[in-house]
């Protein structure tokens, strides 16, 4: 445990090790430690650490002057029910009222994960005592896996908390995120009902894991996640929200994408909201395409999340090079988390806007970055159409037009090739073409600008090299500059 009692500048303890667990707890084994201090400066930390039958236990210390002595150092002290099971992952929150709150996942059959189960345990004496330590106090069904849970409050008291778990039959470690609320001080719970998802659920075949969870001031709610979505090349960051308490989430309609897909893993996200209920999420991410040893730390600043939010706008519409959609085309409204990338056809949205005027965003490796600004969203379910055309693009179709043999120019030769090609000869040899359907015929062989490959190309090519016009090539297949 450190201290640090001018900003951070120096911090006590630091010299030497100071333990706030006790140091002769049998097989003692203290891990993944969480903390939180209440409006009158008291300090509590919760951990598991394993016992001398091989189970393990939540723990707790406290300190109530400022961190300079602690419970935990003279004896051991457990604030979950001792039944024989493995208690791990405690996360601890406050409420307004000092009441405290401490979450942990635990199965109901020692051994069978598929029995594992969300935990509570509440203090409402300053942590002298909590609920938890003479029976389990369920807030969940029992879901295969169900780990890692967190805990935020609101300015209401009204409890949230969130965690993943798997109910996947086909993928036994393909997570989703799930939720359970309560509004009467832990009396009853949501997630006894049945699972709630946070994030769009087992439909989209995919793992979300490794979720962080945030709160606004107004008591709207914030959860992030990496997954591999099936069209991805690796893990991404996305977000979910909540503006009515937990009761429905914006990615049960539609997952929110918020890290750049380029190819590079992101993992571990976390987000909290600032100054004006700004959120801000950060995440590791690899320094290197395709994975990678070496990792950097990545932000996003986002969306303003007030009580009773509304979201009643969106953009969309499709991006094209002027002639064909452009697919994979990264689209981002600034200065929020709402992005998309775009299907096959082009297309894309991003829903749930706040009123109001927008730059957007459009980046494709292939073609220059594009901002439109000043793009307004009305409200009432009102849709802002947004077509855009990228300058640039993959530069054309490699090739001589009217070069059917390969060999880079176009010549008499090619006259002849073509003509033994229409008497059931080879193929004409046309390079591989980026620009829309051209490969699904024989472009280079157009010299009349037709968009077809047939005779009255051999004659045109004749009279060309006999003095007439030159080659012309078909518009929608245009040679590279």
């Amino acid at each position: 445990m450190l201290k640090s009692t001018d900003e951070g500048v120096t911090w006590i303890h630091s010299d030497t090790d100071y333990n706030i667990s006790f140091d002769g707890a049998p097989a003692n084994d203290a891990y993944d430690p969480d903390i939180a201090i209440d409006n009158n400066d008291n300090i509590f930390v919760v951990w598991h650490q394993r016992a001398a039958s091989d189970t393990s236990e939540i723990h707790i210390s406290i300190s109530t002057d400022a961190g300079n002595t602690w419970s935990g150092r003279t004896g051991d002290r457990y604030i979950s029910y001792r039944s024989g099971q493995i208690a791990s992952n405690p996360h601890i929150a406050i409420a307004p009222n000092n009441d405290i709150y401490v979450v942990w996942d635990e199965p109901a059959i020692q051994g069978n994960s598929a029995t594992n189960r969300i935990l509570y345990g509440k203090s409402t004496d300053g942590g002298a005592t909590f609920n938890s330590e003479t029976a389990d106090q369920p807030i969940s069904t029992q879901i295969k896996f169900s780990g890692d849970p967190i805990v935020v409050i609101d300015d209401m008291s009204k409890v949230h908390v969130t965690w993943q778990a798997s109910l996947d039959s086909v993928a036994t470690y393909r997570y989703e995120v799930f939720y359970s609320g309560s509004a009467d001080g832990g009396a009853t719970w949501s997630g006894l009902a049945g699972p709630q998802y946070v994030d769009f659920g087992p439909d989209d075949g995919s793992s979300a894991s490794n979720h962080g969870m945030g709160i606004t001031s107004g008591g709207c709610l914030v959860v992030v996640w990496q997954e591999t979505p099936i069209n991805f090349d690796d893990s991404e960051i996305w977000a979910s929200y909540s503006t009515d308490g937990g009761l429905t989430w914006s990615s049960n309609d539609e997952p929110e994408l918020i890290s750049f897909p380029d190819g590079r893993g992101g993992w571990r996200p976390d987000v909290v909201a600032g100054v004006g209920d700004t959120l801000h999420a950060v995440w590791n991410e690899s320094a290197e395409p395709s994975g990678g040893n070496y990792y950097d730390i990545h932000y996003s600043k986002g969306d303003t999340l007030a009580t009773g939010a509304n979201f009643p706008g969106s953009i969309s519409g499709t991006v094209s090079d002027g002639t064909n959609p452009v697919e994979s085309v990264f689209v981002e409204v600034t200065g929020t988390l709402k992005n998309d990338l775009t299907d096959s056809n082009g297309n894309y949205t991003t829903a749930k806007l706040a009123a109001g005027a927008y730059d957007v965003f459009f980046s494709h490796i292939d073609y220059n970055d594009t901002t439109i600004t000043g793009v307004v969203v009305n409200p009432n379910g009102s849709v802002t159409i947004l077509d855009v055309v990228l300058s640039g693009g993959p530069g054309g179709c490699d090739y001589a037009v009217g070069d059917v043999n390969g060999s880079g120019n176009y010549n008499g030769l090619d006259i002849t090739y073509g003509v033994a090609y229409f008497k059931g000869g080879a193929d004409p040899l046309c390079p591989d073409c980026p620009v829309g359907d051209c490969n699904s015929w024989h472009y280079c062989g157009d010299v009349n600008a037709s968009c077809n490959y047939n005779g009255l190309d051999i004659t045109y090519g004749v009279a060309y090299f006999k003095g007439g016009p030159g080659p012309m090539f078909c518009v929608d297949c245009p040679p590279a500059e």
